[in-house]
C-alpha cells in the first residue's frame, strides 16, 4: 500500500488528524497489534504505514512552514469568520506584533475603521462567491497594501478557511500621488495660462477695434476736410469781393 492511499483530514475541533483507512486491506496488522512479550508494536501493518504517514505530515508541515516564514510577503489564513488564525513572520515584523497577538482578531482590531470595512468587504466577497477578491488598504502606519483574499477549501471542496496576502504598493501609491499633484498643478497652470491668454486676446481686439475707430475717423475726417478747405476758400473769397463792393 502507497502512502498516498491513506487520505487525512485537519480537525479544527478537535485539534487533530482524522484517518481514512477505509483502503486498508485485512493483510494489513491491525493498530492494537503488539508483541505480548515486549509490548512493542511491530513495524509493518497499519502502525508502520501510520509511521510513514505521520513522518510525511511532518516532512511537509515543515516545507510549508518554512515558505509561510520566509516568504516577502504579508500572509494570513483566517476563519470564516475573517478572524486571524495564522500570520507569518514577515506579517508579525509589519504589524508589529506576535502571530499570539493578531490570533482571533478582526481587521477592525487591527487597522483603521475605513480600511477594516474594505477588507471584511472583500473578505465577505470572497467567502461569497468562492473567488479571489482583491482591495487596496492602508494600515496604521501609513503603508499601502494590495490585498487579495482567497477561500481555502478542504478535500471535499467545503470553504474552511480565508487566506490572505498583502502586497506593499506604497511607493506605486506616493507615486500616483505626486503624479495626481503634478497634473493638478499643470492643470492649475494651464488655467492659468489660458486666462491670461484670453485677458491678451480680450485686450488685442479692444486695441483692434480702437484701431479700427481711429482709422474710421481718420478716413471721415480726410473726407470731410477737403470740401470744407474748398468751402473756406469759397467764403473767404466772396469776403473779399464783398468787402471791395463787388
Amino acid at each position: 500500500m502507497l502512502i498516498d492511499d491513506v487520505s487525512f483530514e485537519y480537525c479544527d475541533d478537535c485539534v487533530g488528524i482524522w484517518l481514512d483507512i477505509s483502503c486498508l486491506d485485512s493483510s494489513d496488522s491491525p493498530v492494537s497489534t503488539r508483541d505480548e512479550s515486549t509490548g512493542a508494536v511491530p513495524t509493518n501493518g497499519i502502525a508502520a504505514e501510520l509511521a510513514n504517514v505521520a513522518s510525511l505530515l511532518v516532512e511537509r508541515q515543515n516545507r510549508f512552514q518554512a515558505f509561510f516564514d520566509n516568504v516577502p510577503l504579508e500572509v494570513g489564513i483566517k476563519d470564516t469568520q475573517g478572524r486571524y488564525l495564522l500570520i507569518n513572520k514577515h506579517t508579525e515584523e509589519i504589524y508589529g506584533r506576535s502571530n499570539d497577538e493578531v490570533r482571533g482578531k478582526f481587521p477592525q482590531d487591527v487597522f483603521d475603521e475605513g480600511d477594516s470595512e474594505l477588507m471584511l468587504a472583500a473578505q465577505e466577497k470572497a467567502l461569497t462567491t468562492g473567488e479571489m477578491a482583491t482591495t487596496e488598504v492602508r494600515d496604521n502606519e501609513g503603508r499601502w497594501y494590495l490585498a487579495t483574499y482567497f477561500p481555502i477549501r478542504d478535500g471535499r471542496g467545503r470553504i474552511t478557511s480565508l487566506g490572505s496576502m498583502g502586497i506593499d504598493v506604497s511607493s506605486r501609491r506616493e507615486a500616483e500621488l505626486k503624479l495626481e499633484r503634478l497634473n493638478e498643478e499643470l492643470e492649475s497652470k494651464v488655467e492659468q495660462r489660458t486666462n491670461a491668454l484670453r485677458e491678451a486676446q480680450e485686450e488685442l481686439l479692444k486695441q483692434t477695434r480702437l484701431a479700427m475707430v481711429g482709422q474710421l475717423t481718420a478716413t471721415v475726417s480726410h473726407e470731410l476736410r477737403n470740401p470744407m478747405a474748398t468751402m473756406r476758400t469759397s467764403v473767404f473769397l466772396i469776403n473779399e469781393l464783398i468787402d471791395h463792393g463787388n
